[in-house]
């Protein structure tokens, strides 16, 4: 007998294979639940490491601006 719904009435007697099905029932949803933890732990991991290297990139950027404007700049001094 395959049970495939959990008992209607809180108050009607479980049997062996009721309870078992529902055992295995709250596992798997524990299981799931773990699994959605860890899914959710490593999407935020992945976003942080990401801000983490455009920030980076964002700074060597500013750098290489930087340096430009300088030498663009001592560059004009030298011409005028």
């Amino acid at each position: 007998m395959i049970i495939t719904q959990f008992p209607i009435r809180p108050d009607q007697p479980l049997n062996r294979s009721t309870a078992v099905y529902l055992m295995n029932e709250t596992l798997a949803r524990a299981h799931m639940r773990e699994r959605m933890k860890h899914a959710e732990h490593e999407r935020i991991v992945s976003e942080v490491l990401t801000a983490r290297r455009l920030q980076r990139r964002a700074e060597r950027a500013a750098r290489r601006a930087r340096k430009l404007a300088h030498a663009a700049g001592v560059a004009l001094s030298r011409v005028s």
